[in-house]
């Protein structure tokens, strides 16, 4: 994989400064980028007592985000004895914030959050989806200007806004970070696939399981990049969960229970298909891709939570 850090900067320009203020919003979705940090007050306000909060990314509005994680949350109260609430970031710059404070207690997420948690926060890893993640870079099939992906730089390409997995593994096929494509904040793989046939991109990015089943027979679009086998979205747990709660929890996920709690999320993601046990070691390294964007503008940032959380670390364990 071709990361370079510098790769960063034309993200941060063409996305972050003008095509994700001009996006447009889907119904029930929330706008990637017009957003701030929550209060920590509001975050935090959550009632008194034992509470482990779970949480995820706010890839859909609230009401949305508790029909398909609350019943998660509900049942993990259920099987440990202890109290687990779902809370919805609001937005993507509090999402991140509560990742670098380590502010929930259980997380699901993709890959990149995932080996960030396990590698900078001492997460411990625990079930995941079964799928191994592959990403295409295509084109419409017909456009004779792009031949492969140098072709592309300078053109419209659609894809999610960062920091999507699928966007900055796209962008760090770049080495130039002053040649490369221009990002259009697209929701939805289907909705990528769609403006890409329909001439609206000159490329985009998605999973191969959704190109599989959007165009089986590649009639419509060429690929010109597959990437390599990463693993998929996982859940992880903070270290500042005792160790034998970690144990309820992951047996929880695990079992036929936790499955069918998990339902809903599962059906969304992976087809219905069953969680399974995450291996630690296939997500090493997969960060870089996240904290080579994050430390183009949020390093102090990051740095600071991460003191404070080693801080809070080390005196838990005295």
């Amino acid at each position: 994989m071709k990361t370079r850090a510098n790769y960063a900067v034309a993200l941060a320009t063409a996305v972050l400064i003008g095509v994700l203020a001009a996006a447009p919003t889907q119904a029930g979705l929330v706008p990637e980028a017009k957003a701030s940090i929550a209060p920590r007050s509001e975050v935090q306000s959550i009632g008194d007592g034992e509470v482990y909060i779970f949480t995820a990314p706010p890839r859909e509005d609230v009401r949305a985000g508790r029909r398909f994680y609350k019943p998660i949350a509900d049942y993990l109260s259920r099987a440990t004895g202890k109290r687990f609430v779902y809370q919805h970031p609001g937005n993507w710059l509090t999402y991140q914030d509560w990742i670098w404070s380590d502010h929930g207690h259980v997380y699901f997420d993709g890959p990149h959050f995932v080996s960030f948690r396990l590698g900078q926060m001492q997460h411990t890893l625990g079930p995941s989806l079964p799928q191994s993640l592959h990403w295409q870079v295509i084109t419409r099939r017909d456009n004779a200007k792009i031949k492969d992906l140098k072709d592309l730089r300078g053109h419209t390409f659609c894809t999610h806004a960062p920091p999507n997995f699928g966007t900055l593994y796209a962008q760090s096929l770049f080495s130039n970070p002053m040649r490369v494509f221009y990002p259009l904040n697209t929701k939805g793989w289907a909705n990528i696939y769609k403006r890409v046939v329909a001439g609206e991109c000159a490329g985009g990015v998605l999973p191969s399981t959704n190109l599989d089943k959007l165009d089986p027979h590649l009639e419509q679009v060429r690929v010109l990049h597959t990437g390599p086998s990463f693993p998929n979205q996982a859940f992880t747990i903070s270290p500042r969960v005792p160790a034998v709660l970690v144990a309820q929890i992951n047996a929880a996920l695990a079992s036929p229970e936790g499955q069918l709690a998990s339902q809903r999320l599962r059906e969304r993601f992976s087809g219905g298909r069953e969680l399974v046990l995450g291996e630690r070691h296939r997500y090493q390294g997969i960060d870089k891709l996240v904290t080579d964007f994050w430390n183009l503008v949020y390093a102090p940032v990051i740095q600071r939570h991460l003191q404070q959380h080693r801080t809070r670390l080390s005196m838990s364990a005295r």
